[in-house]
């Protein structure tokens, strides 16, 4: 009975990984109508979405292997900043 609990644990912890990292912003993320609809007006600027929801980040950021503030900030943060822009949340 052990060996399921430990084997159940280690397959959620699997799953529990959908990014390439914690902190950073990856192409991955990118959601590629958004970020097509904003870069009409910005086009330095990306649409991700990750385990908290969407948020805007700068498209420099993405896979340059440092942290992105824009990720890790909160909830009330992320919608300011998309309203700002007039990006409409799904």
């Amino acid at each position: 009975m052990a060996e399921k609990k430990e084997k159940k644990g280690a397959e959620e912890k699997k799953e529990a990984v959908k990014y390439p990292s914690s902190f950073g912003s990856h192409a991955s993320m990118v959601q590629k109508e958004l970020t097509e609809e904003l870069q009409k007006q910005h086009p330095q600027l990306s649409v991700l979405e990750d385990e908290n929801g969407q948020y805007v980040t700068e498209t420099a950021k993405l896979d340059n292997h440092l942290s992105d503030t824009n990720r890790y900030s909160d909830a009330q943060h992320r919608k300011q900043e998309m309203q700002k822009l007039g990006i409409a949340k799904k």
